[in-house]
């Protein structure tokens, strides 16, 4: 093989882009030379000999030796190695210090030709190299590279380069084009590839296949090119063009005509042409339209036709897009969708305003918003809020397909943050609209103001004196909250009144060491609203027959101090005293018509907490379970007071008399250690000499023994129960001492992921004359959990797959951390159309949902999440019984499996369900999948879409709005 090197006054240049291939030549000098100085002239000189000598050795038909100068000096040998070109080690002849001054001449660019053999035709000016199947002819030039199998030719009287069979186009960015010939004219910077192949980077890989007869710089033109994401031999589907052209402009657009869309070799669709922006980012152009196709052959009479999505989206600067679309649903509405997005990045200012319009086919409208809004003024300050709104909230159970939003409610909020030297300062508000009985609760303002804890008299540790390290801390908050209830006027429903409420409260601590002075304030101002004026016992105005509204204000107001003694261990005795007292005044009280003061209460006591521990033999592969028993005990005496006439009528007799109380409440924690697996290696490091005290600090490694894994077996609160021994014994009976009626366990393990179980027990049942019973009776349970293929409690029982790799075991944890505190997920939403589900717009969205898509994980990878709440009462009059259950299941590495649903136990009904399978099509995506909402709304969809451009895609779509609702 002969290697030659010609330095050309022009280089190839080579550059990878839509659909693939562009060759254009630069010259070589880019601008002329200043003047040559004295130096730079001898030096010329010099050159110029070698030069000559240089072409004299060529003549004579033999490369360059290791020094083909005669001179007595070689500079450039002696002034050492000098930076390389690229490319410049190939070969031998690249050590040579003549031929490396000739590929370092300023104004030049070096091109390094191979092949296994080189013809030159002084003739025709034509450079010929030929390869063959092991070594290839090429060109290369500044990283950028042609190889041909058979022959490269350069033809510098034309001025241009041409391959004989398969070549290849590598340029120094991008990916390789393969063709079956190459042409490439230098002159008009005009390139042609016939039979090319390449890959382009939009979105993700294009792999394209056609013939390219122009391609320039500012753009191209070829015929019969195929397009496709799949890197199949027999791509599973592509895109077929008979003509393709595109520009480099500052619009960059490709037009195509006469497209066809082929799934294999089925053609699906026809397109007459398209004009696409080839631009990187955003792009404004029509969205892609949702239809349903159910209709073609009709068998029941609730089917209605529905088209969404049909609009367009406006990319309107770098910060901003907005996009607006049409949804028609026939025999239900019309409606007309907009979306509003900025995003600011600089100025940390994000957020969304939606808006839907309704035009009902009853001649009504309907008006959704939903609005969200962040913005970061700076490090300390930052605001916030999130809107929705409904006109109507039948109208959202009536027509939505979503089963979360037909039983939930339709929320807002918002606040502004800002962060002090000395502490912190948040204004919130926030609105709630429930779609179950048209209830709204309000919440503004609600301010909140934390100051940070001062310490004064610093000292350091030793340096103390009895005032040193004093902190002083505080807080305040106020609020104003309402609850509306729609009744018809006039009708009065106890217990459903519209209440009004005004709450504030300021708080201080000092803390010196072990002791602590707490004095607060706050203050209750409640209203209710339509109340007849028959059942109240005084008003001062009104009549038989009004509806007043009753306001009732309290304030009450407290100081206490302690002092935490330690005892022995984590053993600690906290004896305490306070003053407490209020003011009243209420509408329904003669002699409150303004604040009364009542008497000021006195209060001692003490609390002892402590820590207890068993530690119980292993179990079950644990070497050792340990109980810590955590109770704690308080005492408070409240001596009696004399009151005043006045103060007996306000406040009675009960809040005057002794108060003698107790509290226990009681913590208890099963942990188990795990026993340790060790190796024969293992315990001969383990049966080591322990070190002695002299031996420690001698140099000598102190190996530590390696612990098992600790895992919570159980974790039981359970809430204080308090016994008022005064009250037991002016009543006379034991049972009448206990002043805590109900009682609350809490329930915890890491044996099953998310359990959590709550109970709360009502203690003692009375009769008419209010005799009270010892008679528990459990009143509300919530129970919920999550078992999947790694639960450990499965593993005890043998329930677990044991042929798991390390990798798919940290690939399901990595995923059992990203939904650990979701219960559902928000992308389930998609089942049943996206966006086209819901009635109230999600915010930050513009039309069209994100559809579904595969799960992640290994195959075998399940999980099961179970939640279960019950409430009841006494008198039976009221209670519930609800499953909630979602299974998530991978059978194989083609398919995934979703089935959430939720039961109504004393109903003996399901509520809803949504039942979601998808298929992988290698490219593509097959869903199947059904909702039904509590209202019984339906929806049934089949859908194909293409996973790397995911709005393509093709529906089979049947939606019923039913007119009697489950019952």
């Amino acid at each position: 093989m002969r290697r030659r090197r010609f330095p050309l006054r022009r280089s190839l240049l080579m550059i990878g882009g839509l659909p693939g291939l562009l060759l254009a030549p630069a010259l070589a000098s880019a601008q002329d030379p200043p003047p040559p100085t004295r130096e730079e002239r001898l030096r010329a000189r010099q050159d110029s000999i070698e030069a000559l000598m240089r072409e004299r050795l060529l003549l004579l038909g033999r490369g360059p030796g290791a020094d083909s100068a005669t001179l007595a000096a070689d500079s450039a040998r002696l002034a050492g190695p000098q930076p390389q070109q690229a490319g410049a080690q190939r070969g031998a002849a690249a050590r040579d210090s003549i031929s490396r001054r000739l590929l370092e001449l300023p104004g030049f660019v070096p091109t390094y030709y191979v092949g296994t053999e080189a013809i030159y035709n002084r003739g025709t000016g034509e450079l010929i190299l030929l390869g063959d199947s092991v070594t290839e002819a090429s060109a290369l030039q500044e990283g950028q590279e042609v190889r041909a199998r058979e022959q490269l030719i350069y033809d510098s009287n034309g001025d241009f380069i041409r391959t004989a069979g398969v070549a290849t186009l590598t340029p120094s960015v991008g990916a390789p084009t393969t063709a079956d010939g190459l042409t490439v004219d230098l002159q008009s910077e005009v390139a042609s590839a016939l039979g090319a192949r390449t890959v382009i980077q939009q979105n993700s890989e294009w792999y394209v296949r056609g013939d390219l007869p122009i391609v320039h710089t500012d753009g191209g033109f070829g015929h019969d090119l195929d397009f496709t994401t799949c890197e199949l031999d027999d791509p599973h589907y592509h895109f077929r063009a008979d003509e393709v052209k595109w520009l480099r402009s500052a619009d960059s657009v490709l037009v195509a005509r006469n497209v066809r869309f082929y799934i294999a070799d089925v053609p699906v669709f026809w397109l007459p042409f398209i004009a696409q922006s080839t631009k990187g980012g955003r792009r404004s152009g029509l969205l892609t339209p949702v239809f349903s196709v159910n209709d073609i052959v009709r068998n029941d009479g609730n089917q209605e036709r529905r088209i969404s999505n049909v609009g367009y989206y406006w990319a309107i600067n770098d910060f901003m897009d907005t996009s607006i679309a049409l949804d028609f649903f026939s025999g239900n509405f019309t409606s007309l969708a907009q979306a509003l997005r900025y995003a600011w990045r600089e100025k940390f200012l994000r957020g969304s305003f939606n808006t839907r319009r309704f035009w009902r086919n009853d001649g009504s409208r309907e008006l959704a918003l939903a609005t969200q809004h962040d913005w970061e003024f700076s490090e300390r300050t930052s605001f916030r809020v999130s809107g929705r709104f409904i006109t109507s909230t039948s109208f959202v159970t009536d027509n939505s397909f979503d089963p979360t939003e037909v039983t939930g409610s339709v929320d807002s909020e918002g606040g502004l943050t800002h962060r002090f030297d000395w502490g912190t300062l948040s204004l919130s508000g926030s609105r709630r609209q429930f779609l179950n009985d048209d209830r709204v609760e309000t919440s503004f303002p609600d301010a909140n103001l934390s100051v940070r804890s001062l310490t004064l008299f610093r000292a350091s540790p030793g340096q103390e004196r009895w005032y040193s390290n004093l902190a002083l801390g505080g807080s305040a908050r106020f609020s104003a909250r309402s609850t509306d209830i729609d009744q018809e006027p006039g009708v009065h429903i106890p217990g459903q009144e519209d209440v009004d409420r005004v709450m504030g409260a300021v708080s201080t601590s000092l803390t010196l060491g072990a002791f602590s002075l707490s004095p607060s304030v706050d203050f209750e101002q409640r209203t209710l609203s339509g109340l007849p004026f028959d059942s109240l016992p005084f008003f001062p105005r009104g009549g038989p027959g009004d509806f007043v509204d009753f306001e009732r204000t309290t304030v009450n107001w407290r100081a206490s101090a302690g002092y935490q003694q330690q005892l022995i261990g984590s053993t600690t005795l906290t004896p305490r005293v306070s003053l407490a007292g209020s003011l009243l005044r209420s509408d329904t009280i003669a002699e409150a018509q303004s604040f009364v003061s009542s008497p000021t209460r006195l209060s001692v006591g003490a609390q002892l907490r402590t820590d207890v521990f068993a530690f119980l033999p292993g179990v079950a592969g644990f070497e050792q379970i340990r109980h810590k028993l955590s109770p704690s005990l308080s005492w408070d005496y409240t001596p009696s007071v004399t009151p005043n006439d006045l103060q007996m009528r306000v406040f009675g007799a009960q809040s005057t008399q002794a108060r003698n109380t107790l509290s226990l409440g009681l913590n208890q924690t099963f942990e188990g250690r795990r026993a340790v697996e060790t190796t024969p290696a293992d315990s001969a490091d383990a049966s080591r000499r322990t070190l002695s005290t002299s031996e420690i600090g001698t140099g000598e490694e102190v190996q530590r023994l390696e612990q098992g894994e600790i895992i919570s077996l159980l974790n039981l609160r359970t809430s204080a129960v308090q016994f008022d021994l005064e009250r037991a014994d002016s009543l006379g009976r034991f049972i009448d001492g206990f002043t805590t009626t109900s009682v609350t366990n809490t329930m915890s393990s890491d044996l099953l992921s998310g359990l959590s179980v709550t109970m709360q027990h009502d203690l003692f049942d009375e009769d008419s004359e209010g005799e009270r019973t010892f008679s528990p009776m459990l009143t509300r349970l919530n129970f919920s959990f999550r078992v999947d293929n790694e639960t450990p409690i499965l593993g005890f029982l043998g329930f677990l797959r044991t042929d798991a790799t390390d990798d798919e075991i940290e690939e399901e944890e990595e995923i059992e951390e990203e939904e650990e505190d979701v219960f559902f997920a928000d992308d389930e939403l998609d089942f049943a159309g996206g966006q086209e589900s819901a009635v109230v717009p999600r915010a930050g969205e513009v039309a069209g949902g994100r559809g579904p898509r595969s799960q992640d994980g290994p195959v075998g990878r399940w999980s099961a999440d179970i939640r279960y709440a019950l409430t009841r009462s006494r008198s039976g009059t009221s209670g519930s019984q609800n499953i909630q259950a979602r299974i998530r299941l991978k059978p194989t590495e083609l398919w995934d499996m979703t089935w959430s649903t939720g039961y109504d136990v004393d109903e003996a009904r399901f509520n809803d369900h949504r039942i979601g399978l998808t298929r992988d099509l290698h490219r593509w995506e097959a869903n199947f999948d059904f909702v039904q909402t509590a209202t019984g709304n339906w929806s049934f969809r089949f859908e194909i879409r293409l996973s790397d451009q995911r709005d393509l895609k093709f529906n089979y779509e049947q939606r019923s709005v039913l007119d009697n609702r489950f019952r």
